[in-house]
């Protein structure tokens, strides 16, 4: 008996499709053979059938389905090693010959395919991986995810495919089959742009057969996307392959002899490839950062010619920057309008970011001939990457980066957006109001003066006089009400000592705390 999840989900015996019933015996069963021989738990299989809406008959369907999926497996069963569907505490287990499993052969024969590529055996390589890539008839389990969202199990193994695919044309090119393959890398490259390894291969390929203009537009084309969707420029490897596709490096024509073609992101334990020639940044790692976003509003770009437009975008980057260096933020990356600035996630971070979106904001109010712009700040753990030798950061990536592109698109011209986190933390200082997508930063708050303390012996009416009119021009009742007092107090013959503690609120005296009076001889 055969599995087949590389497409719609078959179950093949004596080279006949077995009938699998309804969608809870098939999705059942589908999530038991990714999991093969292992158990899965009777509540992952309800999350799988449900989601998170399990009915209460939920678990009596389960076994419903199970049970039918075991009449399935043993009719007709032959050897005693023919699969078997044990119920195994906290759920159940599948057990079969690993054999059996479309996927299981895939993934075996595409190691075999890669081991090849390693030790330069690039026919024997092309023949394993063509042949692991013929298994898929279809997206994984096609015929149950039509309205329903992919389980993660279902989507790492998907996602193999696409890795097997980039390995398989890297061993291609070093056949020196590059005018064979152009059919197979556009449309990918159409449906993932902003994949670089197979932007770049679609680059050498389309440059090897003559094609050096569209080899340069499918560059412009993958850097287009990775900023409109990500903010972030191409990876080091892709820029090196733009500059030696217009200098006509020789290079570029040679092939490999102890490793696969030297394009961004190679297959894996391949034998290296030369050592580069410049420095390469240090690897990413996730760290917790406050990040700042701004979007230059350029879709009415200034009057006059191309000169006119490129000084008022340095203008405004101009601007941009002094107000980054003056809340000690970092820019990381400007370019097309988009300018990505990180502050390091210690202290006052988050506050420095939106501080600095609004000082950005309020300086381009007095620049009517500058475009605004759209800016949004979050903090959260990213994945930062750092220029060699100095630390300073070159790149961003991760989920936050792509909540804060989304959070900026969504504010208006001159509107600075922020995440409930950042909000959580600074509204003590900047005040906000609600937004269909987070918060919009209004102003910062007034500082609070530190509490004066004032300590006065009153002992002469001047003295008294001159305190009543203190209090009087603070206004407000309880400011009153105190002048009022001490002005009937005989000061000069009690010898009072009053000690007041006085903390005025600008704008609002009902704020102030209570007075403090408190008198002695």
């Amino acid at each position: 008996m055969r599995f087949h999840i590389l497409g719609p989900l078959e179950v093949i015996r004596d080279g006949e499709p077995v009938a699998l019933g309804g969608y809870k015996q098939r999705a059942t069963l589908a999530m038991l053979v990714l999991n093969l021989n292992r158990v899965v738990p009777a509540s992952k299989l309800l999350e799988s059938l449900w989601g998170s809406e399990v009915p209460a008959t939920g678990r009596k369907m389960l076994q419903n389905a199970a049970s039918e999926l075991r009449s399935m497996l043993t009719t007709g069963a032959g050897p005693a090693d023919s699969p078997a569907l044990l119920t195994h505490a906290p759920g159940y287990l599948l057990h079969a010959d690993p054999e059996s499993v479309d996927a299981v052969r895939f993934s075996r024969l595409a190691e075999q395919g890669r081991a090849f590529a390693a030790s330069s055996q690039w026919e024997r390589a092309r023949h394993d991986l063509r042949e692991a890539l013929a298994a898929w008839r279809g997206p994984v389990l096609a015929d149950l995810f039509e309205s329903r969202a992919l389980w993660p199990d279902a989507v790492a193994v998907q996602n193999t495919r696409l890795d097997v695919l980039e390995d398989l044309f890297d061993v291609e090119l070093a056949c020196g089959r590059h005018r064979e393959i152009v059919a197979e890398l556009e449309p990918l490259v159409e449906q993932e742009p902003s994949r670089e390894r197979l932007a770049a291969q679609l680059m050498l390929t389309l440059y090897r057969c003559g094609r050096q203009l569209d080899a340069l537009g499918v560059y412009r084309r993958t850097r287009d996307s990775l900023i409109d969707r990500h903010g972030l420029e191409p990876s080091r490897e892709l820029q090196e392959l733009e500059r030696s596709i217009l200098n006509h490096d020789a290079g570029l024509d040679r092939r490999p002899e102890t490793a696969v073609v030297a394009v961004p992101g190679r297959p894996r334990d391949t034998a290296p490839c030369p050592e580069p020639t410049e420095p390469v940044p240090a690897a990413a790692g996730w760290q917790s950062v406050s990040m700042l976003a701004v979007l230059a509003d350029l879709s009415q770009p200034p009057g006059g010619d191309d000169a006119r437009t490129a000084a008022v975008v340095g203008e405004l980057s101009g601007l941009v920057h002094g107000e980054v260096a003056r809340h000690d933020g970092r820019v990381i990356s400007s370019v097309a309008g988009m300018t990505w600035i990180v502050f390091d996630g210690t202290g006052d971070a988050a506050q420095r970011a939106v501080r600095t979106g609004l000082a950005i904001r309020d300086a381009l109010a007095a620049r009517p001939d500058l475009p605004s712009v759209h800016a949004a700040a979050i903090c959260a753990d990213a994945i930062v990457s750092y220029e060699p030798g100095d630390g300073n950061p070159r790149g961003l990536n991760g989920d936050a980066v792509s909540r804060c592109l989304r959070l900026a698109m969504s504010a208006p011209a001159g509107v600075v957006r922020v995440g409930p986190e950042t909000r959580r933390v600074t509204e003590a200082d900047i005040r906000y109001t609600p937004a269909d997508e987070g918060w919009d930063a209004i102003e910062l708050r007034p500082v609070r003066p530190a509490p004066v303390q004032i300590t006065l012996s009153l002992c002469q009416d001047s003295q008294i006089q001159e305190l009543c009119g203190l209090l009087t021009s603070m206004g407000g009742r309880r400011a009153a009400w105190l002048a009022d007092l001490l002005d009937q107090h005989d000061t000069t013959r009690s010898g009072v000592v009053v000690e007041l503690a006085v903390n005025v609120v600008p704008r609002n005296v009902d704020e102030m705390p209570e007075w403090a009076l408190r008198e002695g001889a």
